[in-house]
C-alpha cells in the first residue's frame, strides 16, 4: 500500500472517550486496521490518495493500555 506519511506517529490520550485525526499522505489506495477492539476507524478509511482519518478511542477505566493503528504499510 503506497502511503509515505501519516501525522501524527503517535499520541497519548486521557482516560476519558476521545476522537483522533490522522492526516495520511498516500499515492494510491489505502486502509487503516486498528489492532484492539477499542479504537475504531470511524471515517476516512478505505482511502485513495491524501486524506483524513477518524479514529474514535473508547473510555478507559483501568490501567494503561497501548494500541496501534496500521494505515497502509504504516502504524
Amino acid at each position: 500500500m503506497p502511503v509515505t506519511s501519516i501525522n501524527p506517529t503517535g499520541t497519548t490520550i486521557s482516560a476519558g472517550a476521545a476522537v483522533e485525526y490522522v492526516a495520511v499522505v498516500a499515492t494510491g489506495n489505502w486502509s487503516a486496521t486498528p489492532n484492539v477492539a477499542w479504537i475504531l476507524a470511524t471515517s476516512g478509511t478505505p482511502g485513495s490518495g491524501n486524506g483524513v482519518l477518524e479514529l474514535s478511542i473508547d473510555s478507559n477505566p483501568g490501567e494503561t493500555r497501548v494500541g496501534t493503528v496500521a494505515i497502509g504499510s504504516l502504524t
